[in-house]
């Protein structure tokens, strides 16, 4: 498996169509870092410490929405080029392909939103200044670290939940396009599901969920950890059925 992976980071080195995503998310977190003002929704020259945090939960749909045009480009695209059944044809089995793309996947995913992440906070940092305004209450406190590192994991886990629904969506369909399109229909079609289905808790939800949390320093509770409970079966779930799918799907 070490030459798939090796074949598979080289394949992504030089797609355009990949850097581009990527640049189109850090130009979105570089503008988003350096607007100038206020807005009722949030306070950028305020937020100090807590940027990271606000950057999730107020410009965070850009990067899931970015995410399922990837997943096209690593699943259905090679299919519909042809080159998924060269590969193969050569004594690679479908399992070890699959693990392969997922696991590519889920690194460029996480790789792009701790990017996102890093570049917004620099912005804010420059233009903002590298403290917290003296008259806004977010200053560090003792567990801020930990916090930090609880919070931004949950984020991971929610994008994992959208990237293996993204994967089961790019298994399942003969285009990509129908990928990109179904992803935003997903992240747009959401608010709508939360209140048609009342066991339905949301999965881009549960970040402004954490946000507030990290405000109330209810971090690093058990509600916190209980609020990945439908997201973590959701993740599963998606990810089984894009296995099966995948090893049954006509590869031709």
């Amino acid at each position: 498996m070490g030459r798939l992976f090796q074949n598979e980071l080289l394949k992504m080195k030089y797609n355009k169509a990949l850097w581009a995503f990527f640049g189109v998310i850090a130009a979105f977190a570089a503008i988003f870092g350096f607007a100038p003002g206020k807005t009722d929704s949030m306070n950028l020259a305020e937020y100090g410490y807590m940027a990271s945090f606000s950057y999730m939960r107020n410009a965070g749909t850009a990067i899931l929405l970015f995410l399922s045009p990837i997943a096209g480009l690593l699943f259905t695209q090679e299919r519909h080029q042809g080159t998924m059944h060269n590969t193969l044809s050569c004594g690679v089995s479908r399992r070890q392909y699959f693990i392969v793309k997922l696991v590519c996947y889920l690194a460029i995913g996480v790789s792009i939103y701790l990017f996102s992440i890093i570049e917004f906070v620099c912005c804010i940092s420059l233009r903002s200044g590298f403290m917290p305004d003296s008259g806004y209450p977010f200053y560090p406190y003792p567990a801020y670290g930990t916090a930090m590192l609880a919070y931004h994991f949950g984020v991971i886990i929610v994008l994992c939940t959208y990237m293996t629904f993204f994967i089961f969506i790019a298994v399942c369909v003969k285009k990509a396009a129908v990928v990109y399109i179904l992803g935003a229909l997903t992240l747009m079609g959401e608010n709508i599901l939360t209140n048609v289905l009342p066991f339905y808790r949301g999965v881009l939800p549960v970040i402004m969920d954490m946000y507030d949390m990290v405000i109330q320093r209810r971090i690093l509770t058990v509600e916190f950890a209980g609020l990945f409970g439908q997201c973590l079966f959701m993740c599963f779930f998606f990810l089984g059925l894009a296995y099966l799918v995948f090893l049954r799907r006509d590869i031709d």
